[in-house]
């Protein structure tokens, strides 16, 4: 299992894993540097072993106090019935 998160600086995150414990440690320590957090998915996609979601995010960066409000995409990969990767890319939110 691998993890990749692509996101603004001033999210602390844990931006890489590999293999369950990697995997564990980041999700508790990135969850752990977020609160408020409220997603919202407006579309989800899949097609073979990949789910695509399409979404914005809004919360608070619990260190600095900085509220954000990010658009992502999470992309899921299968393999024999097991997540294998998870990439997540996010940008400030832009109003078109």
């Amino acid at each position: 299992m691998t993890l990749e998160i692509f996101a603004p600086p001033e999210f602390p995150f844990l931006r890489t894993a590999q293999g369950a414990e990697d995997l564990h440690k980041a999700i508790v320590h990135n969850f752990g540097a977020i609160a408020d957090q409220r997603p919202t998915i407006r579309e989800t996609f899949a097609e073979g072993d990949t789910v695509i979601l399409f979404g914005t995010e809004t919360g608070k960066i619990k260190e600095s106090g900085f509220r954000y409000h990010v658009e992502f995409v999470d992309r899921f990969t299968f393999r024999d019935g097991r997540l294998a990767s998870l990439r997540i890319i996010a940008a400030h939110y832009a109003r078109r």
